[in-house]
Formats: structure tokens, sequence, C-alpha cells
């Protein structure tokens, strides 16, 4: 092929590319159009609300400041922490890949704690409750530390597809497309690197940018802190590390789920990332391949893209409470001040001497003559109205209303109930309460299910083989450090995601463990259950009340034949036959056959199980080990069944109720 030939290919090339590209661009204005128009509104009424709400503006005439909204949130999440919403991890198979499930729960914990996520937690539930959505993004992975990175996204930047909410499915991953603008500084886009360690900006294109960056977008940037009605200072005199806005599109083009940035006015593509497949369900079906987004709402509704907030709830009531307050304040300074006089200015003459006579006291002087014109009726004081009982009446409305809407009592805001309600009637409204809260948690937890998924999918993405996870665990009852590879926590079989509150969750262990107790203690008194098979339903005695594993090896260390067991699961796992394994006298077939379950699902696994179960079944032993594994199974998801039920049905109430009048 002639240097002319391969001149016109790459021209070619060159030129395809382009087109591909300006497709692409075409495709995401045309959307970031639908959406900006689609928000619009919403965005129009949040920043009216976060100019009134803003300290800096704050009138300075106005006595009284009532933040229902801000204390309604303060109540709102500082109950969601009491009794937060959190994750467990059950094995889809029932005991036997729970120790990987329990690993998973361990770093999940650890993650929340090391990465930050309870900080993002908290800053999500309060765009939750204050716009009615919060949007964390899973911007990548964390090398060093090896963890997922995830940040939550201002919602007032966010350029949603229109149809879910017409639809009815709140989904994140059922958007079409996504937007979101987020600020950086060139020096985060200069080292920003994935989780294979390769560079996400190109050079050539950063400088761009820095050429780029001129006095216009400086005023821009000016512009955006100043919408938010902030008298801050712009950093962009920076010349090395000046702050800019890039815009984050998440698409379909071509028939692939992509992932893009831009510059602030997406005039320049800077990043073009095809979403690849991960889990095994993605691999046979690219559609369920998600976009790396958690949408969690408060109150989703239908064409509305933030669904109700407590803004929507309590604005009205906010504004009626603050205009009767302050009204009834300024009346009771005046009264408090001075009242007003009537002067008969035929007795007194000197107006001038009355007037100085105090700053806060009203004059009103008459000629009029009276019938005894004595000194001591030379002035008069007017009677002064009370504050009307109607309008602590109202106020008092406005708060039961105010209740009524967010379902926040007096004892959950830290306030003495009325004390002539009596204890029943307490727990009762406590009950009734709850009902509402469950709802709100039912709706929040599919949000923190996607959340949680992304987490765990991230690490079947860039968590090696050959990584190790540092972690830190109570065991041995004293906290200490543990190594993790990926076979620790990491199986085949994806495990069940599982969320709700931590009361709700530990009742789900309690039941299990009570199931399980009243399953295990006669097969512990079966003297034709091997002893080998006694000890690991201990072991998972043991685990189902809460015991950590070192914890429960030191009280019941693996025997020479189970560590024998565990090293062919590893060497199973790594593609090796292990040498001998059918001849070992050593090896206790019944042990080994359970032990095999734990490896990772392949031909090699499947021919030793069934050459193990021929074995068994010559022997006279395989009825034994299946009624074993069946009732050991049975116990703990029979367990984890009515567990979810009680979840889903019953109620609990999640705050000590105060004493009060009998």
């Amino acid at each position: 092929m002639t240097k002319k030939t391969w001149e016109e290919l790459e021209t070619a090339q060159k030129l395809q590319e382009q087109e591909f590209f300006q497709k692409l661009k075409e495709q995401v204005l045309r959307e970031y159009e639908i959406g900006s128009k689609y928000i619009a509104p919403k965005i129009r009424q949040y920043e009216e609300r976060l100019k009134k709400r803003n300290p800096q503006k704050k009138k300075k005439d106005k006595v009284i400041n009532i933040n229902m909204i801000s204390e309604a949130i303060d109540v709102a999440v500082s109950v969601s922490y009491s009794d937060a919403l959190s994750v467990r991890f059950v094995s889809r198979d029932g005991f036997l890949h729970q120790e990987q499930a329990d690993k998973l729960q361990y770093i999940a914990e650890f993650d929340s704690q090391e990465a930050s996520y309870q900080q993002l937690k908290y800053q999500s539930e309060r765009d939750r409750h204050y716009y009615g959505v919060s949007i964390r993004f899973n911007e990548g992975w964390e090398e060093t530390k090896k963890h997922p990175n995830f940040t939550v996204i201002d919602p007032m930047t966010w350029i949603p597809d229109p149809l879910p909410t017409q639809t009815g499915k709140f989904n994140g991953q059922n958007y079409r497309f996504h937007g979101f603008s987020m600020q950086t500084s060139i020096w985060d886009m200069i080292n920003a690197e994935n989780g294979s360690g390769k560079r996400l900006y190109k050079k050539k294109d950063l400088n761009n940018l820095i050429a780029e960056y001129t006095e216009e977008q400086k005023k821009s940037k000016k512009a955006t802190d100043t919408a938010w009605n902030y008298d801050q200072t712009t950093v962009d005199t920076l010349v090395n590390n000046f702050s800019l806005g890039l815009y984050y599109h998440f698409t379909i083009y071509e028939g692939k789920k992509v992932f893009t940035v831009w510059n602030a006015d997406r005039s320049r593509l800077l990043r073009y990332v095809e979403l690849n497949e991960v889990l095994k369900e993605e691999k046979a079906n690219k559609n369920l391949i998600p976009r790396p987004l958690a949408l969690t709402y408060f109150r989703p509704r239908r064409n509305d893209p933030f669904g109700e907030s407590f803004c929507d709830l309590l604005e009205d009531k906010e504004k009626a409470k603050s205009i009767l307050a302050n009204l009834s304040v300024i009346k009771a300074q005046k009264e408090a001040r001075g009242g007003r006089f009537v002067v008969n200015s035929r007795l007194i003459s000197n107006k001038e001497a009355v007037l100085n006579s105090s700053p806060y006291e009203s004059f009103i002087f008459t000629t009029q003559d009276t019938e005894d014109e004595n000194i001591a009726n030379a002035m008069y004081e007017l009677p002064q109205s009370q504050i009307k009982s109607d309008v602590f009446s109202m106020i008092q409305f406005v708060e039961n209303e105010a209740k009524n809407s967010t379902a926040q009592d007096d004892l959950q805001k830290g306030i003495i109930p009325d004390k002539t309600m009596t204890k029943a009637e307490a727990q009762q409204a406590q009950a009734n309460n709850n009902i509402r809260s469950l709802l709100k948690n039912t709706v929040a937890s599919r949000g923190e299910k996607d959340f949680w998924f992304l987490w765990r999918r991230c690490y079947c993405e860039y968590f090696a083989q050959s990584d190790k996870k540092f972690v830190v665990l109570n065991n041995n009852f004293e906290y200490s450090g543990e190594e993790f590879v990926k076979d620790d926590f990491i199986t085949g079989l994806d495990p069940h995601i599982m969320i709700g509150t931590r009361s709700e969750l530990d009742s789900v262990d309690d039941q299990q463990a009570q199931f399980f107790t009243v399953q295990v203690l006669p097969m512990l008194q079966n003297p034709m259950i091997p002893e080998t098979s006694k000890k690991m339903m201990i072991r998972h005695w043991f685990r189902l009340n809460k015991m950590k594993p070192n914890q429960i090896y030191s009280f019941m260390p693996l025997d020479s034949t189970e560590r024998l067991c565990k090293s062919y699961v590893e060497m199973i796992n790594s593609g090796v036959m292990p040498e001998g394994i059918f001849d070992n006298e050593a090896v206790d077939y019944q042990t080994l056959r359970i032990f095999i379950q734990n490896a990772k699902n392949g031909e090699l696994k499947e021919a030793i199980i069934g050459a193990l179960s021929q074995i068994l079944t010559q022997t006279g032993m395989m009825g034994m080990t299946e009624q074993y594994s069946q009732v050991a199974n049975s116990a703990s998801n029979i367990a984890l069944s009515q567990g979810m039920q009680g979840m889903s049905q019953g109620l609990q109430t999640r705050q000590d109720v105060l004493p009060v009048k009998e």
C-alpha cells in the first residue's frame, strides 16, 4: 500500500470520526434543550426560594425569621440518622455463600466511614427533603484506597429526560438521558485517572481549555455565584489552578449507552466513554447496563422532575406563621415601649417639653374645652387593645397543618407533648406517624438500593484479583485490621441487596437466629450427623448471632480436614484440579462436598460435585448430607422470608415515648 493510499485512508477515518462526534454533539444539544425547557419552571421556583432564605439577604426590618422549612428538614434528617436506611447483603443460596456476603457487608460499613459516604448521605438527605430529589454520581474509582468515588450533584444543575416522570417510571435507569453541571479545577482535570490508571482527559484538550479560559468565562462564573444570591469572591484569578464548569451528559447514541463530558457551553467534547457490561446479566442483555447515577426521591409525582418537597408542603404555612408572628411581636414592642396620650394644650402649652419627654410614647394635642380644667386632667392615656386570642389560635392552626403535611409531631422535634395526652394516646399517635414514615422510607429505599448496587458493581469492575482491601473489624473482641482479596467477598452469584432501617434489619437478623436455633438444637443431638457438620452448624449459629468471623474461628477453629478442604476450594477457584482429591484418606467427603459448593461456578466445580455425589450415594451418606443442607438452607431462607415480610407489614415504634400524664 502506497504512502498516498495511507494518507487517504487516514483522512477518510478522520472525516468519519468528525462526522461521528458532530452527530453526537447535535444530539446532546437537542437533549439539553428539551431537558432545560422541561425543568426551567422548577429552577426559577427554587431560585426565588433560595433568595428568600439567604441569610445574607435577610430584611433588616424583619423582627422574627420563621424557619419552619429548615426545622422540618433538620428533624427529618435527624430521624433518618437515628434509624437510618441501611444495607444488608444476603446470600441467594442460603448459608453456603453467606460468609462472602458478610465480608461484603463489612467492607460496605468500612467504606461508609472511610470513603465519606456518611457525609454524602447527609447532603443527599438534605437535597431530598429540600428539592424533592437527590442525585448521587459514581464518578470513578479510588485506586490507592480501593473504593468507589461518589459525589452529590446539585439538583439545580440537573437536565433530566421528561419521559420517566410522565410515565411514572422514576428510577434513574429509565431515563433516556441525564445531564448536569459540576465545578472543578484545572488541577483536578490534569490529574484525573480512571480505575485502570489511565488519564481521563487528553493533554491537547486541556491545553485548549486553558487557552480559551477568557475574561468572559470568568465573568460567567461570577454571574453563577451571584445567581445563588451569595456575596462570594471569585477565585478565577488563579493562573495555574483556576476553576471552571464542566457539563456531564449521559445518553444513548447509536445503540450504546455513553457518557460524555463537555466544556461549560457544550461546544467542545472533552471525554467520550461507552458504558461496558460488567455483571453476567449485563453481558446477556446490554439494556441492563446501568448509568452510574442513583436518584432518591422524597415524594415523586407525575410531570414533576423534582417531585414534592418540604418547600412545597410548608412554604405557605411558613409565610402565614411569619406574618402572624411578626405582627404580634411588632404590636407587643409598641405596647412595651409606651402608649398614646391625649394632651390638653390649654393646660400644657410647652409642646416641645412633652415631645422630648419620651422617645417611645406618642402624643395627641387637643384644645377642646373641658368642664374641669384641673391639671390632673391635662394628659390622658388612651386604652390599647391586646393581641387577640384569635392570633394565637391561627398560629396553632398553622403549626397543626404543618404537622399534618410532614408527619412530624412534637416528640420527634424534642418538644414535650400536650400533658393532657395519655401515654396510650401518645403511643398510638407515634404508631400512626410510623405508618407515614414507613412510606417515606419505602420510597427512599429504591434510590438507596441503586446506590449500593452501583457500589458493588464498581468493585466487580475495578477491583483486581491481585488487589487487597484493608478493613478494620471488631475481631476477637478488639478492633484489628484485615485484608480481603476479591474471592473473599465477590462471588459468581450476586447477593440479594436488602434495604431497611437498622431496627427492621436487626429484626430480620433476630428472626433468622431464633428460627435457626429451633432447627439446629435437635440436629446437634442427632448421633447420625458427623461432628464436622455439627461444627459448621454451630459456626452458622454464631454468625446469625452477629459474631465476626475471627471471633467465631477463635471459639471453633477449622480442623485439619476443613483446612484441607478449604485449600482445595482455593485451587478450584484458580482453575487447578487438586491432585489426589478423591484418593486422600484424610478427606471427609461430606465435608468436602459442602466446602466445594462455596467454590466459583464452573465446569471444574460441577465435575467434582458430580463425582462426590456418586461416592456419597455409593456409601449411603448422600441422603444424610442433602438432609443437612436442605434443613440448614431452609432455616435460613424461611427466616429471611419471614423477616422481609415483617419489614413490609410490621411496624415498630422507633422512638421511646416521653412519659406523659396517665
